[in-house]
């Protein structure tokens, strides 16, 4: 797995999860992405 972070403060915060398949931890990401969101949905 690689993770990459990139600060910008010019830039609209995203959250981009490359995956082979659904597991617990790409459910724990997807929840508290949209814990602070309004949205109940993360962009494709």
């Amino acid at each position: 797995m690689v993770f990459r972070l990139f600060i910008d403060k010019n830039c609209q915060e995203e959250v981009i999860a490359n995956v082979r398949e659904r597991t617990p931890l790409v459910d724990e990401i997807e929840r508290l992405v949209l814990q602070n969101n309004i949205s109940d949905q993360l962009p494709g």
